[in-house]
């Protein structure tokens, strides 16, 4: 019964993601919420996949910033070492690069 359980949780969760990913994909983060009190399951769908997609959009965001932020880093770190480098490590790169 145990199994069972895990398993029916696990694929409704497998369904879940599988919907908020597809909503994100087509309508992106602008997704509106509808909400209409003749069709309460699906009002509470639209609601929850609605949050699936807020939070999706949230993780993207920040992801995207970390990675913009440690790009800036890496070429920062980069030029340091090349103006602390000899001038034969920065004729090479000046050579290679530019």
């Amino acid at each position: 019964m145990e199994l069972i359980r895990s398993v029916v949780l696990g694929l409704l969760g497998i369904i879940y993601v599988g919907l908020v990913l597809m909503t994100y994909t087509i309508f992106g983060p602008s997704y509106q919420l509808v909400l209409e009190i003749e069709a309460p399951v699906r009002s509470t769908e639209r609601l929850f996949i609605w949050v699936g997609v807020k939070i999706l959009h949230a993780g993207v965001w920040i992801v995207r910033a970390s990675l913009d932020l440690l790009s800036d880093a890496s070429a920062e770190v980069g030029d340091w070492f090349v103006r602390r480098a000899g001038r034969n490590v920065q004729a090479a790169y000046r050579s290679r690069f530019l």
